[in-house]
């Protein structure tokens, strides 16, 4: 049996990983002849930290299909400086603190943070193309102002939009 996929972990407190390493280390200086089995708990150890930080959240293809029409609508209308929650659950047929907290657990990001996401990636294009001015970009992808959009781009890229090409 081999595995060819790598999986990663997002680690919020390594002292767990790190003091099982430390385990395996003691183990293979100090007692070689039980090393082996000390070596084997430590590493069964620090799997158990890795799968038990992951989310365990499950969301049918019917909840996802239930925010599907919001998805859609912010593809096509991201250029609209006025999309609000409100208005993305209403087109789900679903109250507005329903799909946030659906939206969060499938796509662990905020409605309006995958907005946002989607209006920099927009002006990302935008601005390698050259085509248009900082503020007409900022505009047609949906920034009300300049200066918020010179501040969300930088803040999303950690480069200002006059340095970004």
């Amino acid at each position: 049996m081999s595995f060819t996929e790598i999986f990663s972990f997002e680690i919020a407190d390594n002292n767990i990983f790190l003091k099982n390493l430390a385990k395996i280390e003691k183990a293979l200086a100090l007692r070689p002849e039980t090393s082996g089995v000390q070596t084997i708990l430590a590493v069964y150890s620090i799997l158990c930290f890795l799968l038990d930080s992951e989310e365990k959240y499950y969301s049918p293809e019917k909840t996802k299909n239930t925010i599907k029409p919001a998805i859609d609508y912010m593809v096509m209308n991201y250029n609209n400086p006025d999309i609000t929650n409100e208005q993305l659950a209403k087109l789900c047929n679903i109250s507005t603190v329903y799909f946030r907290k659906t939206f969060y657990n499938i796509y662990k990001v905020p409605p309006m943070k995958y907005l946002q996401g989607l209006r920099i990636e927009k002006a990302k294009r935008l601005l390698e193309s050259d085509y248009e001015s900082i503020g007409q970009i900022a505009e047609s992808v949906g920034f009300n102002s300049i200066y918020h959009f010179s501040k969300t781009f930088k803040l999303c890229t950690g480069v200002a939009p006059t340095k970004y090409s």
